[in-house]
């Protein structure tokens, strides 16, 4: 088998895999799981507890502390 039958079939083979990873990623199948995964990013708890710390590090930085939480001389 020489070099451009070996090109010809893994262009083949890597083109029917992007195909088919396109076909599943646009189906119909997995868009609940999409849609779940996308509301991950604003879970109610996740953003009250990041609101949380970052009031916390303002109130650090307006309070004088440092980045150790030390406060400035």
């Amino acid at each position: 088998m020489d070099m451009t039958v070996f090109r010809t079939i893994s262009l083949l083979l890597m083109f029917g895999a992007f195909t088919a990873i396109a076909i599943w990623a646009f189906s119909r199948r997995p868009k609940k799981d999409f849609e779940e995964a996308s509301r991950l990013a604003l879970d109610e708890e996740d953003r009250r507890e990041y609101e949380r710390r970052s009031r916390e590090q303002e109130e650090m930085r307006a309070g004088g502390a440092d980045r150790d939480g030390q406060e400035k001389e």
